[in-house]
């Protein structure tokens, strides 16, 4: 788990300006990533797939660790 920080939220604006159609919840998790050099997100959610610099993982389809 990682904190919701104050970078954390700074990014959301802009986030929100670019990927509109994505929850906010789902935008605190893509801010996260970003501002934690994070690359991939396990997720079924779709959405995720129009976030330059995330890569999806769709957990029905990956194999398990």
């Amino acid at each position: 788990m990682l904190p919701v920080t104050h970078a954390v939220m700074c990014r959301l604006p802009e986030l929100i300006e670019l990927h509109p159609a994505l929850a906010a919840r789902d935008l605190v998790h893509v801010a996260t990533c970003l501002e934690e050099g994070i690359a991939d997100i396990v997720s079924p959610d779709r959405g995720f797939d129009s976030v330059a610099g995330i890569r999806r993982l769709d957990p029905a389809l990956e194999p398990p660790l």
